[in-house]
């Protein structure tokens, strides 16, 4: 999300799962968002699964 460090959880289908975006502020984490709505997910342009 907005080019911020994160992580995504992706389905055996290859769906995406779930999106994990951290906001780092000094060095550290200083927020977590996380997106699970399956519509919303669907709109994003992530990067295929390896």
């Amino acid at each position: 999300m907005d080019g911020r460090p994160g992580v995504v959880a992706w389905r055996a289908d290859g769906r995406p799962l779930s999106l994990l975006a951290f906001s780092v502020a000094g060095g550290r984490i200083t927020a977590i968002s996380i997106v699970t709505d399956p519509e919303r997910l669907a709109r994003l342009d992530l990067p295929k699964p390896a």
